[in-house]
C-alpha cells in the first residue's frame, strides 16, 4: 500500500518510512508540502497522508485547506494523519476540524502509528466489500 509521508524533518521521515517500508508498506516522503502539491497532478491519490502540521513555509492546516479546496477528488480518496508536537488541550480538535482523521502527537510511538494504519485499512476493506 502507498503512503504519503509529508514531513520536513529528515531524521524523523526517515525512521518513520524504514519503519512502514519493513511492516509491507511503500512511504514516499516530501520534505516539503510545495514539492507535493507540484506533483499532486502526476501522483495517484494514496490510501494514508501523514502529515506533519508544524512545518515552514506551509502547515499542514493550509494544506488540508488547498487540498480541499482545489483537489477534493485526491483528499475524498485518502485518509489523513496529521503528526504533530502541537499537543496542548484543543489542538487534537483543532487538526481533526481542519479535516486530518486522525491526530497523533510527537512524540509517537511507531506500533500506534500502524494501528492506525492498519485500522484503516481493515475498515476500508469493509466498506469496499459491503460487510
Amino acid at each position: 500500500m502507498l503512503i504519503y509521508l509529508i514531513e520536513d524533518d529528515i531524521t524523523n521521515a526517515e525512521l518513520i518510512s524504514l519503519y512502514l517500508s519493513k511492516h509491507g508498506y511503500m512511504c514516499v516522503h516530501y520534505s516539503c508540502p510545495l514539492e507535493f502539491l507540484n506533483s499532486i497532478v502526476d501522483i495517484p491519490a494514496p490510501k494514508i497522508l501523514l502529515l506533519d502540521i508544524q512545518m515552514p513555509k506551509l502547515d499542514g492546516f493550509t494544506l488540508i485547506n488547498h487540498l480541499r479546496t482545489s483537489h477534493p477528488v485526491f483528499l475524498k480518496q485518502s485518509y489523513v494523519i496529521a503528526l504533530t508536537a502541537l499537543a496542548m488541550q484543543g489542538d487534537e480538535q483543532r487538526c481533526l476540524d481542519a479535516g486530518a482523521d486522525f491526530y497523533m502527537s510527537k512524540p509517537f510511538r511507531m506500533g500506534h502509528l500502524l494501528n492506525h494504519i492498519e485500522q484503516i485499512i481493515k475498515d476500508t476493506t469493509k466498506l469496499n466489500h459491503g460487510t
